[in-house]
């Protein structure tokens, strides 16, 4: 693999990842909007705030560092 494709394959993972840190922030702020929400069509609707925010941020490290990047996505 060349410098450039390499380069462009990071931007494109960190463009990527960004989706996943923009949900995941929403996620942490908002949690009480996700919850109830969630809370007649979950059976665990605490698990649709803060626990779903740091999921995605996981994803999205995992996806940035190339660490199992098919799984984070």
């Amino acid at each position: 693999m060349t410098t450039l494709a390499g380069a462009i394959l990071l931007i494109g993972r960190i463009l990527f990842a960004g989706l996943f840190a923009f949900s995941a922030s929403g996620h942490i702020q908002h949690h009480a909007r996700y919850v109830g929400t969630a809370r007649g069509k979950r059976p665990i609707p605490f698990v649709a705030g803060w626990p779903t925010g740091v999921f995605l941020l996981l994803a999205d490290a995992s996806i940035v560092s190339g660490i199992w990047p098919d799984v984070g996505s």
